[in-house]
Formats: C-alpha cells, structure tokens, sequence
C-alpha cells in the first residue's frame, strides 16, 4: 500500500473544489429551471463537496491506497472527467447522481480502505 502524500492530498482537494464549483455553475446555469428542492438538494451536495475538499487536507498524514486497485491517477482522471461532465449537462438528475458519486468518493478517500475506494471510483464513473 502506497501513502498518498501531501502533494497528492492537496491536488485531490482542488480537485474536489473544482467539481464543487462546477457544480454550483451548474445550480446558478439552470436556477430558473429548477424547483426549489433540486435548487437545495444541489446546494447543500455544493456545500458538501467543499467541505470534504477542505476535510482532505487535514487527512493529509496515514491515508493510504492499494495501487493495484486505485491510483492517484485514476482518482485525478476521473474527478477531471467528472468536472467536464459538470459543465456540459442540463439535467439536474444527472447533475445530482454526479454530486453523490463525488461526495462518495471524497469521503472514501480518508479511510484509506482501497476496496471502498475502488467502488467509489467505479460508481462515479457510471455516472459519468
């Protein structure tokens, strides 16, 4: 098992940022389109995603990877794609089945448990 490092903690919080601001053009993009409860549920999964941005730094020390299931590569690649999906979509299920793959993900990352982390991985991907 690999140690992330800090480095790489840091990348992956801008990374979950960077979604978390894509997904809130999108909330502020289709605002008029959207009711008042996908307009909540957007903005708290919004709120969400920063906070584990932030949360990935303070886990900065003993999170750990299996590299042959989960690599820093994959976990980069698939946010990026996550974050380009973010900014082509018009459907808000779409967009809130994206968020909730994200913040699976971002809160697997802490636990270090490679199986869980795979998961995620592969359930944001499907989203995608």
């Amino acid at each position: 098992m690999t140690k992330l490092s800090q480095a790489d903690l840091l990348q992956l919080s801008q990374d979950f940022l960077d979604t978390a601001h894509a997904l809130s053009d999108f909330l502020f993009e289709q605002w008029d389109s959207l009711t008042p409860g996908a307009r909540a549920k957007l903005n708290s999964m919004h709120t969400t995603l920063t906070m584990v941005a932030t949360d990935l730094i303070s886990h900065a020390v003993g999170v750990t990877l299996d590299d042959a299931q989960t690599s820093l590569e994959q976990l980069t690649s698939v946010t990026a794609d996550a974050k380009a999906a973010l900014g082509k979509i018009k459907n808000v299920k779409k967009a809130v089945g994206i968020a909730a793959a994200l913040i699976a993900l971002a809160t697997a990352i802490p636990t270090g448990d490679a199986p869980h982390i795979f998961a995620a991985v592969e359930g944001l991907a499907g989203q995608l």
